[in-house]
């Protein structure tokens, strides 16, 4: 029984000392604090033309150090709360044009507020979505 009990303490000391081991203090999700204003879009200007049916969207980047995209996001009202829907940009243009079909045929008439978030990929980072710009820009839509 001696022996027993002292393999079972064995056995339980090297468990916890492997599941101590393999515990690793490396695997820290990125935050939002990594990123200070200058890695937010600004300037975002928005724009409708009635002849394409599009909406053209434009903005700055101070840093654009690892951003692989962008994302456009499209909301009924300057809080965000209804978003109409979330394009990505295409690329690292500061620019993105974005056709209007999402909007229902029996709005004739519609004001819609345009946000813009950088997409970083690095070795840390991976297709990491940043902050939202500060300010959304409007543009009214008329059928």
């Amino acid at each position: 029984m001696d022996s027993v009990k002292k393999i079972f303490i064995s056995l339980t000391l090297l468990t916890l000392v492997v599941f101590a081991y393999s515990c690793s203090k490396d695997h820290e999700s990125p935050t939002f604090s990594q990123f200070d204003v200058a890695k937010k879009p600004t300037n975002v200007v928005a724009s409708y033309t009635k002849a394409t049916n599009t909406f053209t969207v434009t903005w700055d980047m101070q840093d654009p150090t690892d951003v692989i995209d962008y994302y456009v996001t499209v909301a009924d009202s300057a809080d965000f709360e209804s978003i109409n829907k979330t394009f990505p940009s295409g690329g690292t243009a500061k620019t993105c044009t974005i056709t209007a079909n999402f909007i229902p045929s029996k709005e004739t008439t519609a004001v819609r507020y345009f946000a813009v978030s950088a997409i970083y990929s690095n070795e840390t980072l991976k297709t990491f979505i940043g902050p939202q710009s500060d300010v959304a820009d409007t543009a009214l839509f008329v059928r």
